[in-house]
């Protein structure tokens, strides 16, 4: 399991690469999609990291159904 500094730092990565990416957008665009998604995962990921009864998820429904149920995961 990484941590919440792990998590971060590769969410910071992929966006280095979008950024690298999106010089090339209309030939990359499925590319900065699936890289925005990887750091989008990584970002939830890390927001888990803190709450003990949560930690890392394995699946996106998982993911998906402890956002609904925790309040706060959820963006004001």
């Amino acid at each position: 399991m990484s941590s919440f500094a792990e998590h971060i730092n590769v969410a910071n990565r992929n966006q280095a690469v979008i950024d690298h990416l999106i010089q090339c957008e209309s030939a990359c665009a499925e590319w900065i999609a699936t890289v925005a998604f990887q750091k989008a995962l990584h970002i939830v990921e890390a927001a888990f990291y803190d709450d003990a009864q949560v930690k890392h998820r394995s699946s996106h429904h998982a993911r998906a159904e402890t956002m609904k149920k925790k309040p706060q995961h959820h963006r004001q």
